[in-house]
């Protein structure tokens, strides 16, 4: 009802100057523009300023509606009864974000890939779809921790599979996750109230809380003891240059907090359950320091220390002190460990952690909403992942490539799976492949877009990857009804430069998924 309404507003309005109306028929598809209409924010001002400056084809916002002819009063009152229809709509709900139909198609998408094994990163441009989409998958994770999937008792397990439990559910941010949890209540048709939820998740919490205190009462002794076994054997020369020192900075400031539970050993141990995925009582302690390791190296790096030179002791406990605080900020941002959100006010350090653990098959966040503009470069996110969906329709197909090329890097999960399955023997047409799963809603704006991509995208490849004529113009019916042509075009594709390892006709390397029902392609 929305769509419809929305397109019968753009026409009415055509003429006038009314920019939040033709705003609304643009972004429909997308979301982007239905909280706009509601609370007259059509955007993150901080956090969406440079997507939109990039996006030739925005409109810039308007803060009301506004009449462009005031003597036109009958196509004023049509335009004000097509967005009745439209409040109305949007009224019926508590959060119309969460129940988009491109946000439901996403969440089905991702969720079928996460239950293989795989992990899934997802590329958009706005904010607030976005979030909506990262609080959806992170509340139906929670409701299945506690209950699996019949909502009969309550089995608690970590909140976010593997992630640190949290006692009670946020309603602060832009996208309330207190509306996420009942919304994922009635899509998981589980038999729930709110109030039963946060109960259950508070006592759940109460019954991981003794073994978290275990795991932190050892962890310097297991970190001390994994440090040493590493060094000892030669395997890891870095231990004692960088690691060790920091440690020794991390253990002084243990021993100097008189409190038996301080805060520097709950940061550390949250970071290091939080990578390894679980506090299980077989951790060693080599899983404790390879963590630990990761962890100190990630915050080196980002201080542009190229070099392996032994840090004194006044250079150790400054890089822990950073480490440390690197640490809180996490724990005070993170409302679900599922899946995360990295984008324009995502700091360095929350990026290069977020990246530290994606990159770990075993460990939360399975799936990671990156914004376009923030993801699409110098970030490398394949060790663990090979699953790109598309939330958000590009226009540039140089910039998909960009985001392709996040997984597609030397040593990735797709090539280890390709080396396997080769080895396997199995057939070519069964290979596994870098996928690609835009999230189009149909019969709305953002399928043209998706056209135009595709057709940009075309042309790109002739570039890129050989392909002097698509498929599609090779199969058009033009093509079918010339045998000349036919022949032309055969003649052509067969001189062209293959670069397919199975010596066909080399579309892509990449597999993009069609459908019928017009949500998802």
């Amino acid at each position: 009802t929305a769509v419809c309404a929305a397109e019968s507003l753009s026409v009415v309005t055509d003429q006038a100057d009314d920019m939040v109306a033709k705003r609304l028929r643009l972004t429909m598809g997308n979301g982007h523009g239905i909280a706009k209409f509601l609370d007259e924010i059509n955007r993150d001002p901080d956090a969406d300023r440079q997507p939109e400056a990039n996006d030739a084809a925005s409109v810039k916002s308007s803060k009301g509606l506004k009449k462009a002819n005031h003597q036109n009063t009958k196509r004023d009152e049509r335009a004000s009864w097509w967005l009745g229809v439209i409040s109305r709509t949007f009224a019926a709900v508590e959060d119309p974000l969460l129940q988009h139909p491109a946000i439901l198609k996403a969440v089905e998408v991702i969720e079928n890939e996460t239950r293989n094994g795989e992990k899934v990163l997802v590329f958009g441009r706005f904010t607030r779809p976005m979030r909506a989409l990262v609080e959806l998958l992170n509340a139906k994770e929670m409701l299945r921790c506690l209950y699996g999937s019949s909502g009969e008792g309550s089995v608690g397990k970590p909140h976010g599979n593997g992630s640190s439990p949290h006692r009670i559910i946020s309603d602060e941010g832009n996208v309330s996750q207190r509306s996420a949890v009942k919304v994922a209540i009635q899509q998981l048709s589980l038999p729930l109230t709110i109030e039963t939820v946060e109960d259950d998740l508070s006592k759940a919490y109460d019954r991981e809380d003794s073994q978290r205190k275990s795991f932190r009462s050892c962890l310097v002794r297991q970190i001390e003891a994994g440090i040493e076994e590493l060094d000892s054997n030669g395997s890891a020369s870095r231990f004692s240059r960088s690691v060790k020192p920091v440690f020794n900075a991390f253990k002084r400031a243990v021993q100097s907090d008189k409190n038996a539970d301080s805060r520097s050993l709950s940061l550390v141990s949250r970071a290091i359950s939080d990578l390894i995925g679980s506090v299980a009582d077989d951790t060693t302690a080599v899983d404790c320091a390879s963590a630990f390791s990761q962890h100190v190296m990630t915050t080196r790096d980002r201080d542009n220390a190229d070099d392996d030179h032994e840090l004194d002791e006044v250079a150790a406990a400054e890089l822990y002190t950073t480490f440390e605080e690197q640490l809180a900020e996490e724990t005070t941002r993170t409302r679900g460990g599922f899946a995360r959100l990295m984008y324009g006010g995502t700091s360095s350090s929350a990026r290069s952690m977020i990246q530290l653990a994606f990159n770990r098959q075993e460990c939360s966040p399975r799936v990671l909403v990156a914004q376009s503009l923030v993801g699409r470069e110098g970030l490398n996110l394949h060790k663990a992942c090979r699953i790109v969906v598309l939330l958000h329709p590009e226009w540039n197909p140089g910039v998909v490539e960009q985001q392709i090329g996040r997984v597609d890097r030397v040593g990735s999960r797709w090539c280890q799976q390709l080396d396997v399955a080769i080895e396997a023997g199995v057939p070519v047409e069964e290979l596994p492949r870098i996928e690609l799963r835009p999230i189009i809603f149909s019969g709305t704006y953002d399928e043209w877009n998706w056209e135009v991509l595709k057709t940009r995208w075309d042309n790109l490849r002739a570039q890129l990857h050989g392909v002097i004529i698509s498929p599609d113009e090779a199969n058009s019916n033009e093509s079918n009804n010339d045998e000349r042509l036919r022949e032309l075009v055969k003649e052509i594709t067969e001189m062209a430069p293959n670069f397919s390892p199975t010596q066909e006709y080399p579309e892509s390397l990449f597999r993009v998924t069609e459908g019928v029902d017009g949500d998802q392609r």
